[in-house]
C-alpha cells in the first residue's frame, strides 16, 4: 500500500432519504501519534485521519429519539472517544470488547493467506476458538506497553435504552480473527443486530452489510442487483 500523507478526510456522506437510525456504529479515523517505522505501520499510512474536534463535529445521519451507539476507539485515546460519544449526543454506558484470535490453523493452515471474502465467518470455527484460547492462540498486535490482542468500542445510549433493546442476555465480548489493519469483525455487528431491531447505520465503513446504511470514503460501489 502506498503511503498516505497525514491529511484530513474530506468525504461528506449524503443522508438524503434516510429514516432515523436506532443503531449507529462508527469506526472513526483517529489521529493518534503512532509514528511507527515501516511502510504499513500506523494509521496515517493506511487511511486519512481526522483530529478529534472534527470527529466531534462530523455530520451524523438522522438518529431516532431512542438509539444505541457503538463507537470503536483506540486504547491510547480513551478520553477523546468519550468526548466524541458525548458530542454526538450519547451517554456512555458500557464497552463491547473484541478479542482478536489467530485464524484457525486446523481449517486454514496458512495464516498469511486469508480468504479474499470480507466475511470470514464461514471460515471461522468457534469450537476451535475455545481451543486457541486455552493454548494462548491470541493475535499478537502492536502496543508500547502491552501487545494488544483486543479492541474496545464504547456502547452509548440516546434517550431510553429500554425502548430499543430487545435482548438483555447478550455478552459484552466477541471472539473473532484479526483480518488486517482497522478491519472490524462482523460478529460485533451481529451482536448489535441481536440487541436492537434497527434501522442500522455504519459510519467510516469499508464494506457493505445487508440491511444497513453504510457510509465511508473507502466503501466500494454497491454491487448491482441481478
Amino acid at each position: 500500500m502506498a503511503e498516505l500523507a497525514p491529511t484530513t478526510a474530506t468525504y461528506v456522506p449524503n443522508y438524503t432519504g434516510l429514516a432515523p437510525v436506532a443503531l449507529l456504529e462508527a469506526d472513526p479515523p483517529w489521529a493518534f501519534g503512532d509514528k511507527l517505522s515501516g511502510k504499513g505501520r500506523g494509521a496515517e499510512k493506511n487511511y486519512r485521519v481526522l483530529p478529534t474536534d472534527q470527529i466531534c463535529s462530523y455530520p451524523l445521519p438522522p438518529i431516532a429519539t431512542n438509539a444505541i451507539l457503538l463507537l470503536w476507539r483506540v486504547g491510547a485515546m480513551q478520553e477523546e472517544a468519550l468526548q466524541v460519544c458525548r458530542a454526538w449526543g450519547f451517554r456512555p454506558t458500557t464497552d463491547l470488547v473484541w478479542v482478536k484470535t489467530r485464524p484457525c490453523t486446523l481449517h486454514w493452515p496458512q495464516e498469511d493467506k486469508l480468504p479474499a471474502s470480507d466475511d470470514f465467518r464461514m471460515h471461522h470455527c468457534h469450537g476451535c476458538t475455545r481451543n486457541w484460547l486455552g493454548e494462548q492462540k491470541l493475535h499478537f498486535g502492536m502496543g508500547r506497553t502491552l501487545r494488544n490482542c483486543q479492541e474496545s468500542a464504547i456502547v452509548g445510549v440516546r434517550g431510553s435504552a429500554g425502548a430499543v433493546i430487545r435482548n438483555r442476555s447478550l455478552r459484552s465480548v466477541v471472539f473473532a480473527p484479526y483480518l488486517g489493519h482497522s478491519r472490524k469483525p462482523e460478529e460485533a455487528s451481529d451482536l448489535m443486530e441481536a440487541l436492537t431491531p434497527g434501522p442500522y447505520c455504519r459510519l467510516f465503513s469499508r464494506r457493505h452489510r445487508p440491511n444497513w446504511y453504510c457510509f465511508g470514503d473507502e466503501l466500494p460501489p454497491q454491487p448491482e442487483q441481478p
